[in-house]
Formats: structure tokens, C-alpha cells, sequence
């Protein structure tokens, strides 16, 4: 260095810009990630055999299909939760912890029934305090697989930036997840209880293993995760006066429910997902993003490699995960905005979803109703709702709803 001061200024400014230049090339590799190139057994892939469905009608079809075999006796649009209205503030130490409580002009506790299987689940139903224009709409929020304990992970933020700008904000938990405790299913034909040991995910599969067909019968399973979500919606649409568009935002667990309601209930207008699922075929290409049983059951979501190159490419279930994606976004003025983490410390990460981003949002935009799109958050290296997600999507999409 004293050699080039000694020499100049010239010696020294050349000296500088080739360090600069190699610092910004060190740069450059640094956040050129190998996931920036599709692995070679995913160039070229074709996705179009995981979608059976062409037409708007056809599409319709696949919907009730799926809401059948889930509901033999079809949504339960007219169920309603019993009610706790304008419980105690005290629940903002407790259930609702993360929360600004000041935001909120009242708090109805909902109890959800599964019936016949005397299955219960908590919700938690706030009004704003501030009244808005967005004041007849509603927002549902769920976690997913969280710790009991405070939200977090952006859902906290999310909640109380809806509350301030005036939204309805229904929290909702997966089951045995959160405040949600009940760990039993009656099962009517046979009379007896069925008990589940575990929470969250071990919890989850245990309620597969010990409830599927044929105890069960077909996908009734899924209503202890998605009716309760169905309830909180005939409850809004009862109670607040010329109640208006609802949107569902959901983390990991609950963006997985996102994807699920928004495909079987049209009332969700707007459907953020976000780290919530892959399809089957991607998921041995993203770190840790197998998923337990709810998203891998294959009567569901069952691809198959018909072509034997190893990789499935044929849907074979009753709604493949590109079908679900697709039915979420379907709809007049619906839409579904798919949020993936491409850093994600968890689960559904890097780039994988180029192999079906651009056929999927050709699909729905050419049929002709809705909109399904994607957007890759690079913000951060995190599970969760960044605070970019919620001030560059969530609330400017919010914000184009009326």
C-alpha cells in the first residue's frame, strides 16, 4: 500500500477499483444460490398432466368433487359455532397474546362442532375499534403448526396492521394446535371415543391413522381441519351488517388451510397461502418439505410417474395439489396469491415452483374467472410472514378489494 501512495493517486485509484471490483464479484456469487438453476430432472418438466380439467365447467366439477368427498351432504353453509360475545380483554394475555388489544372494539370467542363427532375447536372473532371502509370485510388468520405460547412469526403483525386499518380478524388454530385442546373424536356408529395423544403434527397423523377409511369414510377427515374455518365464515356473514368480501391469510400449517378452503369455498375471495405447500413431485427438491399426513394423503393429492422417468407428472387422486392451487384462485373477481419463502428455514424452499407457476397462472387466467399468481420473498431466511409480504402483497391486494 505504500508503494501505490507513494506512487500516486492513479496507482492507488487502480488499486481501489480492483479491489471493488473482486468485493462485488464476491458479492455477486454470494447471493447467486445453486437453487438459482432448476436441477437437471426438473428442466423441461411438464406439468399439465397434474391439471384434468380445461373448461370453467369442468373446474366446477373437479370443486364439487372435492367438497363431496369431503362433505357427503355438501359445505355446511349454514352451520353456526355457539358464541361467547364480548368476552373479557383478559384473552389478550392468553389466547390472543402477540395482540394489540387497543386495536380491537370487541372480542367474540366462537366454539366450533364437528358434528356428529362432538369435535370442538376455539376462534377467536375481533372487531375493529377504528371503523373503516374495511369494516364490513373479514380477514381469517391461522398460524399453522405453532407453539402454544404468543403469535408470532409475522401473524402477530398481520393481525394487529388489519386491525388498525379496520378489517374483521377471525384467529383460527389447526386442530390440536394453539387454544385448540380438544384431543377427542366420538365415533357414533361405534360408540366410543377416540383419543389423540400428541399435538400438532405427531397429533395430525395420529388423527389420519386412527380416522381414516375405513372408520371414516372417503375425506371426511379434513372436516375437523377446514369446518370450524366454514362456521367462522357463516358466523361473520350473520352478524355484521352487509358483510362484505372475506381473505384468508395463513402460515405453514395454515397456508396449507388457505390452499384447502379457498379451493372448497368460493367465499374466500382473496387467499394468501403463504409456506404452505409444494406439490408432490417438487418436494423431494426442497429441504424438509415432506409435510405431514394432512398433505400428503394420497387418496387426495395421489401423482403418479405414467411416463417412468421418475418424477410424477399424472394426477391420480381425487384433486392433485395443482388442482387445489387452481380452484383457490377460480372464481369471479377471486384470487389466490401463493407466497413462498425462497430462503425458507423450514420447508418449501428455492425455486422449484418456475416448473409451474407460469402454465398454472396461463390456466386460470384463460379460463376466464380469477387469478392465481406467486411471489417469491428473498426478504429474509425465515419461517414466517415477512414484513415485506405484508406491506408489498397483503395489504396492497387487500387494499384493490371492496
Amino acid at each position: 500500500m505504500e508503494n501505490l501512495v507513494r506512487g500516486g493517486r492513479s496507482s492507488l485509484g487502480r488499486y481501489l477499483a480492483i479491489l471493488f471490483a473482486l468485493v462485488g464479484q464476491l458479492q455477486t456469487w454470494a447471493v447467486m444460490p445453486e437453487e438459482e438453476n432448476l436441477p437437471a430432472a426438473l428442466q423441461n418438466y411438464d406439468p399439465s398432466g397434474l391439471i384434468r380439467f380445461n373448461t370453467l365447467d369442468q373446474a366446477e366439477k373437479k370443486r364439487e368433487q372435492l367438497i363431496r368427498w369431503i362433505w357427503s351432504g355438501g359445505l355446511p353453509v349454514d352451520v353456526q359455532p355457539t358464541v361467547d360475545r364480548d368476552i373479557d380483554t383478559a384473552v389478550f394475555e392468553e389466547h390472543l397474546s402477540g395482540l394489540d388489544a387497543q386495536l380491537a372494539g370487541r372480542v367474540d370467542r366462537l366454539n366450533a362442532s364437528v358434528s356428529p363427532y362432538d369435535y370442538h375447536q376455539l376462534m377467536y372473532f375481533i372487531s375493529p375499534k377504528v371503523r373503516t371502509t374495511n369494516s364490513r370485510r373479514l380477514v381469517i388468520l391461522n398460524s399453522g403448526h405453532r407453539a402454544n405460547g404468543a403469535f408470532q412469526y409475522g401473524v402477530d403483525q398481520t393481525a394487529n396492521r388489519l386491525l388498525r386499518d379496520g378489517f374483521h380478524v377471525l384467529m383460527t388454530d389447526m386442530p390440536l394446535v394453539g387454544f385448540n385442546s380438544d384431543n377427542s373424536v366420538i365415533l357414533p356408529a361405534a360408540n366410543e371415543e377416540t383419543l389423540f395423544d400428541a399435538r400438532g403434527t405427531s397429533g395430525h397423523n395420529q388423527m389420519f391413522a386412527k380416522l381414516c377409511p375405513p372408520v371414516l369414510p372417503d375425506g371426511e377427515v379434513f372436516r375437523f381441519f377446514l369446518e370450524p374455518i366454514i362456521q367462522g365464515v357463516n358466523y361473520f356473514r350473520k352478524t355484521v351488517s352487509d358483510a362484505g368480501d372475506v381473505s384468508f391469510v395463513g402460515l405453514s400449517g395454515g397456508g396449507w388451510a388457505g390452499h384447502m378452503i379457498a379451493a372448497v369455498d368460493v367465499r374466500i375471495q382473496t387467499s394468501f397461502p403463504v409456506a404452505g405447500s409444494l406439490p408432490l413431485y417438487l418436494r423431494p427438491y426442497s429441504p424438509g418439505s415432506r409435510g405431514d399426513a394432512e398433505q400428503m394423503y394420497e387418496p387426495l393429492f395421489k401423482e403418479v410417474d405414467a411416463d417412468g422417468d421418475g418424477i410424477p407428472e399424472t394426477a391420480a387422486g381425487v384433486a392433485s395439489w395443482l388442482e387445489i392451487y387452481a380452484l383457490g384462485g377460480l372464481g369471479p373477481g377471486r384470487k389466490q396469491v401463493q407466497v413462498l419463502n425462497f430462503y425458507d428455514s423450514c420447508c418449501f424452499s428455492t425455486n422449484v415452483y418456475l416448473t409451474y407457476t407460469a402454465f398454472l397462472s396461463e390456466l386460470v387466467r384463460d379460463l376466464g374467472e380469477g387469478e392465481w399468481t406467486i411471489y417469491s420473498d428473498r426478504s429474509h431466511r425465515a419461517h414466517m410472514i415477512s414484513t415485506q409480504v405484508l406491506s408489498e402483497v397483503i395489504i396492497p391486494q387487500l387494499s384493490g378489494q371492496k
